[in-house]
């Protein structure tokens, strides 16, 4: 799954799709990516978490991909974004999801606009050296990733301060979590998979099978109990 690489305004103003025909400048083509309609100085956003491998910049207004990035992911994937007006990291820089580090441009006729009729980004997602349509793995907007990122940042900090405070108990021979009613109430769409990421941190003192069953009947309940 990957981010879209440009916000919310644009994200749904695909000028040209994967496997198109397109002609430009007399060539005929299928088209190896998704065009995002977008003006010029427009943030560009990494889809995914990688390196970049390639920031091409170039004074050339009329053939290929003009500037460009590769950001290579480490897992077989990578992602191109071409026809861009600057690029703000340089080779080797690594690069998280939704971190923008380039302005598209584009616009005929400008310097490092390449082979391009207007204004847009072009995106390609290449899986093991194969263009591939990116479309099907579009899952989120930058803006929309980086609030889940902030939400899960919060939710951690409620922890970290419930286990200050002795609201998360382990148990010694199960490994499960008990949370205390008080803690549940205020958090309660807190789950399972967060409440792990922390439970990965000895929670001490350990309980014994037998004083677990005691806190469950004050009200404390096993964390796999509650839903997001």
């Amino acid at each position: 799954m990957i981010l879209f690489p440009v916000n919310a305004t644009y994200h749904q103003k695909i000028s040209q799709k994967f496997g198109e025909r397109k002609i430009v400048y007399g060539n005929n083509a299928v088209h190896e990516g998704i065009d995002f309609a977008c003006p010029e100085r427009t943030s560009v956003y990494a889809a995914k978490d990688g390196y970049i491998i390639l920031a091409h910049r170039t004074t050339n207004s009329s053939t290929g991909y003009g500037n460009h990035v590769i950001i290579d992911h480490m897992d077989g994937t990578k992602t191109l974004y071409a026809h861009l007006l600057n690029i703000f990291y340089e080779e080797k820089s690594e690069i998280h999801a939704g971190n923008a580090f380039a302005s598209s441009g584009g616009k005929a006729g400008t310097a490092g606009a390449g082979r391009s009729t207007g204004p847009h980004l072009h995106f390609e997602y290449w899986d093991h050296g194969k263009k591939i349509d990116p479309e099907p793995y579009f899952t989120l907007t930058p803006q929309e990733y980086m609030q889940k990122l902030d939400d899960l940042e919060k939710r951690i900090k409620r922890l970290e301060s419930a286990l200050e405070y002795g609201l998360l108990r382990q148990v010694e021979d199960t490994g499960e979590v008990l949370i205390h009613p008080q803690f549940k109430e205020k958090d309660s769409h807190l789950n399972d998979i967060t409440l792990s990421l922390l439970a990965k941190h000895s929670l001490q003192p350990l309980l014994r099978e037998i004083d677990a069953d005691k806190l469950k009947k004050d009200g404390w309940v096993n964390s796999t109990e509650l839903k997001q």
